[in-house]
């Protein structure tokens, strides 16, 4: 339908302040993350609030959710990235390698890699089958602020404190350019 601008439904579960949502490719649903340590799902037609993820110890930074639904990330102050199964909440990966907050993420379009930066600077690839690291990026010189996939996922970018950015092989990790 039509919109205007005007404020459809708040969400105020959450008792800290929300640093990151994403929306599920079925434009229904929906994740937040917020500064108190929490995970949110919800259902945007309803405002429903679909369950609280509450698994990080600190504030939670960004999340992001894989493109077919069936997966939920999310990144903290606390260095780490849980990765979730949408269908039940429950946690199905851990991912600990960063030495620094981790302020973007995302997944591949086939979601079987998911990207975290960090404010150590670093880039991680992650195997969601056996949620390893494959590869930790370090051309960066500050923190990494955002991370994007191309549509085909051919490609990524990054983009960080350092005021560059970085264009990557999706399919290698190796660096096409920095910008």
């Amino acid at each position: 339908g039509e919109t205007n601008g005007d404020i459809r439904s708040e969400l105020p579960n959450h008792k800290g302040g929300v640093f990151s949502i994403a929306f599920a490719n079925d434009g229904r649903n929906m994740v937040t993350g917020s500064g108190d340590a929490s995970v949110r799902l919800w259902d945007v037609q309803t405002g429903e609030d679909r369950g609280c993820l509450r698994t990080h110890n600190g504030p939670v930074l960004c999340v992001a959710i894989s493109q077919n639904g069936d997966l939920l990330a999310s990144g903290g102050g606390d260095q780490v990235a849980l990765v979730y199964s949408t269908a039940d909440g429950m946690v199905k990966g851990t991912l600990q390698g960063h030495k620094g907050a981790i302020r973007s993420l995302i997944f591949s379009p086939d979601a079987q890699t998911l990207l975290t930066g960090s404010e150590d600077n670093t880039i991680i690839a992650w195997d969601l089958e056996t949620f390893e690291q494959m590869v930790t990026l370090k051309e960066h010189k500050g923190t990494v602020n955002c991370l994007c996939f191309s549509h085909n996922g051919a490609l990524f970018a990054s983009a960080s404190d350092d005021k560059r950015i970085g264009i990557w092989s999706g399919h290698d990790a190796t660096l096409h350019e920095m910008l």
